[in-house]
């Protein structure tokens, strides 16, 4: 990664191992809402949607430690400085297990806000809080999973990284089957499954940020490691993330709301293709996170030819992926469905807005690799400014279009809101230039 130039086959090197395992990334939520979508209930499918939403919401809220962590991290790398390296995963590292036992300690209250936001059928309320009171016990192993995968992307260990990723995704897949098809346990397994993977991971991950950054106890004694300066510095541009993240956990959730209006299955069929499209959603920030290691270095070593390149590759690779995606789905998207579910009510739904699933990778798909890029600079900014304008765009549209179109305007809304993040990030692309010595 040191070289100025990066040449197709080292991008690629780089982004096609995190473009297939960030996708293994939603099995955790998909593979729970596929086994229960066999169960004939909708109420087990959709309580399980409710469970993963609240979840994702407080992952993605709280993602900015593994972003950030990723961009600092690689910054440090391109200077060749230990001791920035040594900050760069501490100071995360103690954010992570605070926030995270903060969140376990608030559980309750917690619970009673999504249920009021989330949960407008009983049946589905019982079924979500099932999930929600095993899963909220891992909160904090996530969020320091979420440094130590960062800390791993920012040195560049791409096989690990991809270690790191998948690992717990084949745990919690066979799990699933064992605990809900073998043993009946029907969403409490679900939600054990996931949680097992979830401290497997966890554990595992801590392993490789010990073993190939080499820590010891003295590290935390670091000079400047609680440095006012460089501290401010990180929390405002976690600060800026974390808008951003809100702003998306907010479209979502507000997505789920709304879909329940609809009914049981409408609410189901949303999950379903919400499932689809976190498949795409997560490919494309997998390019995001090779991109990202590649412009933090060049960040890092003040190198403008080196950025050049990485942004040129960069859209390059979103082109590409956007085809593959929608070719990948055009020919396997009945055996897609019928993984997540064989309910006829439910697939009847699907197929109705299915044009929207096609879309999706044109409005969605640049927005997300770009912001990568910015976010190896450590420049949320326009990340953080391009999803507050899209979050708006989704609420007006939703309130115009629904009462009318109903499902299928609240389709357009979100697929519109996606567009935005993409046509409002774009103009920024100037900011991500280099001066000699301006970093």
């Amino acid at each position: 990664m040191n070289q100025s130039i990066i040449s197709q086959k080292k991008f690629a090197a780089a982004a096609i191992p995190f473009i297939f395992s960030n996708m293994t990334q939603p099995l955790l939520g998909a593979v729970d809402v596929a086994v229960v979508g066999r169960l004939m209930d909708s109420s087990y499918i959709s309580g399980v949607s409710v469970g993963v939403t609240i979840f994702n919401t407080i992952y993605w809220i709280f993602g900015f430690l593994r972003v950030s962590t990723t961009g600092f991290v690689a910054q440090a790398m391109g200077r060749k400085s230990r001791e920035d390296e040594i900050k760069a995963v501490l100071r995360p590292l103690v954010i992570a297990l605070a926030v995270g036992v903060i969140i376990v300690l608030v559980q309750s209250p917690l619970w009673n806000i999504c249920e009021d936001f989330l949960c407008s059928d009983t049946k589905v309320a019982a079924q979500a809080h099932i999930y929600y009171s095993v899963l909220i016990w891992a909160v904090p192993l996530v969020f320091i999973n979420y440094v130590c995968l960062g800390y791993i992307m920012g040195i560049g260990l791409l096989k690990q990284a991809v270690i790191l990723q998948s690992i717990g995704n084949v745990v919690n897949v066979a799990l699933d089957l064992l605990f809900v098809n073998g043993m009946g346990m029907q969403v409490m397994g679900v939600a054990a499954a996931t949680l097992i993977s979830q401290i497997v991971t966890a554990a595992f991950g801590i392993y490789l940020v010990c073993r190939h950054g080499k820590f010891t106890w003295e590290d935390t004694k670091t000079e400047g490691i609680w440095d006012r300066t460089e501290v401010k510095n990180m929390l405002l541009v976690n600060a800026d993330m974390m808008i951003r993240t809100t702003c998306l956990v907010f479209v979502s959730n507000l997505f789920v709301k709304y879909g329940g209006q609809f009914g049981s299955d409408v609410l189901a069929a949303n999950s379903v293709m919400g499932q689809i499209i976190d498949f795409m959603t997560y490919a494309y920030e997998g390019l995001g996170n090779a991109a990202s290691t590649f412009s933090g270095r060049a960040w890092g070593e003040k190198n403008p030819l080196f950025m050049k390149e990485v942004v040129i590759k960069t859209l390059q690779w979103s082109v590409v992926l956007i085809i593959l995606s929608l070719l990948i789905f055009h020919i396997l998207k009945n055996q897609i469905i019928g993984l997540f579910t064989d309910i006829p009510s439910v697939v009847a739904e699907v197929n109705k807005y299915m044009e929207m699933v096609y879309l999706f990778p044109f409005a969605a798909c640049l927005g997300f690799s770009v912001y990568g890029v910015f976010s190896g600079a450590t420049m949320p900014r326009p990340g953080r400014n391009a999803l507050i304008i899209a979050t708006v765009i989704f609420i007006l549209l939703a309130k115009v279009l629904m009462p009318s179109c109903g499902n299928g305007g609240l389709w357009v809304a979100r697929i519109s809101y996606f567009a935005g993040r993409t046509v409002f990030i774009l103009p920024y692309m100037n900011r991500l230039k280099i001066e000699k010595g301006s970093v």
